[in-house]
């Protein structure tokens, strides 16, 4: 007797029984397009955060004199500090402000492209990551880096 209560209780509710595949469609879409979402924002915050580090190093090693490498010392040394995009894609800008003098300001600006994990529906502010830092100059050695 039980055994066809429990099959009559089955053949009453068989309908539904993709309704739990539906739902778990739609909830893991959004659930995955949440993830990847996060996953590629805090990927482009950290390199938006290494953009400026570069930058502030950057104007730091100027305000104190250009390395005794020169220019291309100067250059790898803030493009060293990016970390997660070739340094070949990285450019590299020093300016003085209005000379190279003591007490005037040195601004180096970093720029590179963002690193997109391939996920198209994820929409992201910019495709490169400009950042600029500024700093007083304290000590100058060579301004030849001054341009490019």
């Amino acid at each position: 007797m039980l055994r066809r209560q429990e099959h009559a209780h089955a053949r009453r509710f068989a309908p539904d029984s993709g309704a739990a595949a539906v739902e778990f469609a739609i909830v893991s879409l959004l659930f995955f397009y949440l993830v990847f979402g996060v996953l590629q924002y805090g990927f482009y915050f950290f390199q938006l955060q290494s953009g400026g580090a570069a930058a502030r190093h950057g104007a730091r090693l100027a305000s104190v004199g250009i390395p005794t490498g020169g220019c291309a010392a100067f250059r790898d040394a803030v493009k060293g500090q990016v970390g997660t995009v070739d340094a070949a894609q990285v450019s590299v800008q020093l300016t003085f402000s209005p000379s190279a003098t003591v007490g005037r300001s040195a601004t180096v600006r970093v720029t590179f492209p963002i690193t997109r994990f391939g996920f198209p529906f994820v929409p992201l502010p910019s495709d490169t990551i400009v950042e600029e830092a500024t700093a007083r100059v304290e000590q100058v050695e060579s301004t030849s880096c001054s341009t490019g």
